[in-house]
């Protein structure tokens, strides 16, 4: 394997995982002194909420490559597998070196690698998690790809480059790329296929899940064929996702958390459940240009709450007014959520203003559990709102007593302002 060929290979692999996932959740190599040089540290890292993995690529030359017989390119790709293997295994235990030093090294997400220096460092993390139970994703690329077993290992993932991209794109998340790997581990020599039949052992994966009637299955397929039967939902979705790199605000008076742990949030979603959403975040925008004012509603991300909020910039041009009454409407659903489903996490909302241009605007907040909101500014946010149910996902305005003083803050009774006839 030529020093150039391997490094392409390399970072064909971290791209494609990063173009399809989340960038800044596929990292490059760590690397370490030794002695007057460094060495690197694996040839990748995946590294998300869910855990992380080792990625370690193997690449044949095409023009040696299509030279090879089956038995050639057979006994290249067992020697550089092994190989792989060994390397990933260690890239493991040097990481857990350093951070028994105390030392933890520190990785560089892709999308951080084209910043300067000090604009880079900003986007460093700390690899001080245990890594002892990652799995290494060895991944081979070579032009040939004969029918061939690889040995069986509970902490190894083989994929070719080609499987290693119909991979990505058909999860669409590097939480459920993890995900994936794991459960074919877990499952041992029954989900066993050849290299280079991903193919075949992803649909076999899907028509179970599409199969299982039992009482506790999920309702959402976490293995599915959704992002090629629903690619414009998906896009949609993953907007939210891209538009996080984008300059965007998070000064809602909230407690905002950081970039990353929106991004988890967003990402930790099978490909299925991002079509549902994506469906309705296309809705909300069709509904958006036709009545040419504001829309809102909620959607669930497994178990999660997302909130979503958009408007024309010339029907919200006070960008703080803007911000705050996201921050608002997020904080009341998180406590709407608290009080009928008993789940006191994190909350996200997503504020979009569209301008008659082509600039879009994404403002994100992550609003915690123990949120508080006063009796008026609730009854307020409810009849501009409405009141969340969260079987149907719809939301109604609350029914108001004619002698009450109207909600939207006239200080007014209700029978002389909102309830006139």
């Amino acid at each position: 394997m030529s020093s150039s060929h391997g490094d392409a290979a390399e970072r064909r692999a971290s791209r494609v995982a990063a173009m399809l996932g989340v960038p800044e959740f596929v990292y490059g190599q760590p690397v370490v002194p030794t002695g007057s040089g460094i060495r690197e540290v694996g040839d990748g890292i995946l590294l998300c909420g869910f855990g992380g993995a080792i990625l370690q690529v193997k690449a044949r030359g095409r023009r040696e490559g299509l030279a090879d017989s089956d038995d050639a390119a057979c006994r290249w790709i067992r020697k550089h597998s092994a190989k792989a293997v060994r390397q990933g295994r260690g890239s493991k235990r040097t990481i857990t070196s350093f951070q028994t030093r105390g030392n933890p090294l520190t990785a560089v997400p892709v999308r951080s690698m084209v910043l300067s220096g000090d604009q880079r460092k900003q986007f460093h993390v700390r690899l001080d998690e245990d890594c002892s139970d990652w799995p290494v994703i060895v991944v081979i690329a070579h032009p040939r790809t004969p029918e061939l077993i690889l040995p069986f290992h509970d902490d190894v993932f083989y994929v070719t480059m080609e499987d290693w991209h119909l991979l990505n794109h058909h999860l669409r998340s590097v939480h459920e790329v993890l995900r994936y790997v794991r459960l074919v581990l877990e499952n041992g020599s029954t989900l066993e296929v050849p290299l280079g039949r991903e193919g075949l052992r992803f649909r076999a994966l899907a028509s179970m899940y599409l199969n299982d009637d039992r009482p506790h299955r999920s309702s959402v397929a976490p293995i599915s064929f959704a992002a090629v039967h629903a690619p414009s939902a998906v896009a949609a979705y993953r907007d939210l996702i891209d538009k996080t790199a984008a300059e965007n605000d998070d000064s809602t008076g909230f407690v905002a958390t950081d970039y990353r742990e929106i991004l988890d949030y967003l990402d930790d979603v099978p490909a299925a459940v991002q079509a549902n959403v994506g469906q309705r975040l296309m809705r909300w925008h069709d509904e958006l240009q036709s009545t040419r004012s504001m829309v809102s509603g909620s959607a669930l991300l497994k178990d999660r709450l997302l909130v979503y909020m958009a408007d024309f910039d010339s029907n919200q041009p006070d960008k703080k007014k803007w911000l705050a009454t996201l921050g608002m409407l997020t904080a009341l659903r998180q406590i709407e959520w608290s009080e009928r489903v008993s789940k006191s996490g994190a909350v996200l909302g997503v504020g979009v203003r569209f301008s008659d241009g082509d600039l879009v605007e994404y403002s994100y907040i992550l609003v915690r559990g123990g949120s508080k909101i006063s009796t008026q500014d609730r009854r307020r946010l409810e009849w501009a709102f409405g009141v969340s149910n969260f079987s149907t996902f719809h939301a109604r305005r609350p029914r108001v007593a004619r002698n009450e003083l109207c909600p939207c803050g006239s200080s007014l009774k209700y029978k002389r302002c909102h309830g006139r006839r």
